[in-house]
């Protein structure tokens, strides 16, 4: 990836009011079930958080040195939650094709539905999955408004 351009296609994304606009939150829907969706939304947010301070450079604005990108993955109707830490030093190492000095976190968050096991292939067809999955998203819109 070193020296190359990578384009991350988002499926959604949130964007900030304020200017400049930045985004807050990416919404994957994973198509691919051979393809590792926590990865590419990992990806995803990487790059939405080097697209967000090559615009704030162009307004006259000082880069970030972190930030926390919060995510959706969508695998038919199982919802899973992500908060990604996304740092100057891990763009710059990734742009480098180096190792990264520092610990990437990244918390994933999946709704507390009855069945765990059957979570990824019912979603949210039965009705306790979707009552433990809406409290999840509405409790989420708090995480996103305090990054």
């Amino acid at each position: 990836m070193a020296g190359r351009r990578i384009i991350a296609n988002t499926n959604l994304f949130l964007m900030s009011l304020g200017e400049p606009h930045e985004v807050i939150l990416i919404v994957h829907q994973d198509k691919h079930s051979n393809q590792d969706p926590e990865a590419q939304v990992i990806a995803k947010a990487i790059a939405a958080f080097d697209c967000n301070n090559n615009k704030r450079v162009k307004s006259g604005l000082q880069r970030l040195p972190a930030k926390e990108i919060c995510a959706i993955v969508i695998r038919r109707t199982a919802f899973i939650l992500y908060r990604v830490h996304v740092t100057t030093a891990l763009v710059d190492a990734l742009a480098a094709a180096t190792y990264p000095q520092e610990e990437t976190v990244v918390l994933r968050f999946i709704p507390p539905v009855p069945n765990q096991e059957l979570y990824r292939t019912e979603g949210m067809h039965p009705l306790a999955n979707r009552r433990s999955v809406f409290q999840c998203l509405e409790a989420f819109k708090g995480v996103i408004g305090c990054v």
